[in-house]
């Protein structure tokens, strides 16, 4: 299947030979890849918890907040607050118009249940307050969740293969979204070991992001005479 992207008049990067015979497609325009990058700091979010580097300097845990974006949100609020901009940027790129689309398909990859700050609602809230901060009408978005960890957009991706293939749909919407900086998923990062601060050198700097991609068949893609930036 194919993934479109948006307006060739953007600034981006021209592949080069070895890029594109990696990939096994051509590419006929360039590569637009915007996205917001957040510079690691120490995290507020984790006030409490004091490291001692051979007993003579306190350490603070340090990583990348999405910071003013997901400042004073948690759980459901911050994830939300992370998609909406990066799921209308996707709509956007790729000219799906979400005000002429009845209905979007969305395969939604989400933190895993076992961490401690996954509300059990999240299935239920997500959906709805996306389509509010994205201006979308109720129900808009049909929205199923991959809980598979690390690995949810790949297992998306497959999935959408598949209902491109069986249903018939125009477009699908993979994604992903995930935040390791509140204070809960901190504590228990630390908890197990993972966090990277003072001399634990093999700990993570967490962050939090989101991405979005529209996938459609190369048929879709040639109906609707838009440019494609990869075939998979």
């Amino acid at each position: 299947f194919a993934l479109p992207f948006g307006d060739p008049s953007h600034a981006g990067i021209e592949p080069s030979r070895e890029q594109r015979a990696a990939l096994g497609a051509p590419f006929r325009q360039h590569l637009a890849l915007p996205c917001g990058v957040s510079r690691l700091a120490a995290l507020d979010e984790f006030p409490s918890q004091a490291y001692w580097d051979d007993g003579a300097e306190e350490l603070q845990a340090t990583g990348a907040a999405a910071r003013p974006l997901t400042s004073g949100l948690l759980g459901v609020s911050r994830l939300v607050k992370l998609a909406a901009p990066a799921l209308t940027e996707a709509l956007t790129q790729a000219r799906v118009n979400a005000k002429e689309t009845p209905a979007i398909t969305l395969l939604q990859a989400v933190p895993p249940a076992r961490r401690p700050e996954r509300d059990e609602r999240i299935e239920e809230l997500f959906p709805r307050r996306l389509e509010r901060l994205c201006g979308m009408a109720k129900g808009q978005l049909h929205c199923r969740f991959v809980d598979q960890g690390h690995t949810g957009t790949v297992a998306a991706l497959a999935e959408a293969a598949e209902l491109l293939a069986q249903n018939g749909l125009g477009e699908v919407v993979v994604g992903g979204v995930d935040s390791l900086v509140e204070p809960s998923t901190l504590q228990w990062l630390e908890q197990v070991g993972r966090l990277k601060a003072g001399t634990r050198v093999d700990g993570l700097l967490p962050g939090e992001a989101a991405g979005y991609l529209v996938v459609e068949t190369p048929e879709q893609a040639a109906r609707r005479r838009k440019p494609v930036l990869a075939f998979l």
